[in-house]
């Protein structure tokens, strides 16, 4: 059992995106036009890919997910875009646009670009083809061939470093900004996780997993492990001493805090406050990619630390989370 909403009612959190999302694909149904490109912009773990599938299924469109660092040949992603109608339509990119139209049903599709900032300038260039009137320009070998798509797509371009995109294809999507989770929302989550797994929890346990996670990644995978443990002992739900084991063993501290989070604040700390990424990741021994992926926008969202002209500065609450005051002394 996982946390998998697959309609608007289902999916919790950013319910402002979700009422406007709603709208746009009510427009486009009514007045028989595309949903239009989308852009979600948001840290880690706030919903965006939960939320790319909601809209498919909302939207009555086969879904298709692409994890953008995957993608280093603009042709090839061309071509992987058919996959969806030969798996499901039992087309080919070589058949009639009449056949296709007619296997497809007229269906649309949702495709998912995740971590769109991976792409390189190059394959954004050729991808503006694409978000413009739906034209490819398709290189095998010395061939060469340039049409468009002959079925109705839609992107969903995710990331939560928006301005790693050229200019020109953020202002061909609309932009939706998502907000990070409350407490409250991964307190339901957890709820909804737990029962719909056929266990118990009570408040007072999901609001302590919802208070020591960041994300609604995090906090499934303890409910997950919380699971786990109960089974072993052939229990019937997850309480306040079952969760505390998980945290524990999962190295996550009262505050919610891993090593690797309190390794890179120590490591801001110790150069002055303030330190570019690539210094940060040099001192912590920890992959710049995993510090700017999954680090940092839980340390942006718990206001830990802020982005400056000099890089990564903490802020008075990243101070206290490795144990010092605004004054720089020690807290006893």
């Amino acid at each position: 059992m996982i946390y998998e909403p697959k309609t608007f009612s289902e999916f919790v959190g950013n319910q402002r995106i979700v009422n406007h999302l709603s709208r746009l694909i009510k427009a486009a149904k009514k007045s028989e036009k595309p949903l239009k490109n989308l852009g979600f912009y948001g840290y880690a773990g706030t919903g965006k890919t939960l939320l790319a599938e909601v809209v498919a299924n909302e939207y009555g469109a086969l879904y298709q997910y692409f994890n953008s660092g995957a993608i280093r040949n603009f042709s090839t992603f061309c071509l992987n875009l058919f996959e969806v109608c030969r798996d499901h339509c039992q087309v080919s990119i070589r058949d009639s646009e009449d056949k296709i139209k007619k296997q497809t049903k007229g269906k649309p599709i949702i495709s998912l670009l995740d971590e769109v900032h991976s792409m390189s300038m190059g394959v954004q260039d050729e991808f503006l083809s694409l978000l413009n009137d739906g034209t490819a320009t398709i290189r095998q070998g010395r061939k060469i061939r340039t049409g468009k798509v002959p079925f109705e797509i839609t992107f969903i371009l995710a990331t939560d470093r928006q301005y790693k995109l050229s200019e020109a294809i953020r202002r061909r999507v609309e932009p939706i900004y998502f907000e990070p989770y409350s407490e409250a929302e991964l307190a339901h989550i957890a709820e909804q996780f737990v029962k719909r797994s056929g266990f118990k929890i009570n408040d007072e346990t999901s609001q302590l997993i919802a208070q020591r996670s960041t994300s609604a990644g995090r906090c499934v995978s303890v409910c997950r492990t919380c699971i786990e443990y109960v089974i072993s002992q052939d229990g019937d739900g997850v309480d306040k001493t079952c969760a505390d084991s998980v945290f524990e063993a999962m190295g996550i501290d009262d505050a919610g805090f891993t090593e690797n989070e309190k390794r890179v604040l120590r490591a801001i700390h110790t150069n002055g406050g303030v330190a570019p990424i690539k210094a940060i990741a040099v001192m912590s021994q920890i992959p710049m990619q995993e510090i700017e992926s999954r680090i940092e926008p839980a340390m942006l969202q718990k206001d830990l630390i802020r982005v400056s002209s000099g890089g990564r500065e903490l802020t008075p609450k990243g101070l206290k989370a490795i144990g010092v005051d605004v004054s720089g002394g020690l807290l006893v």
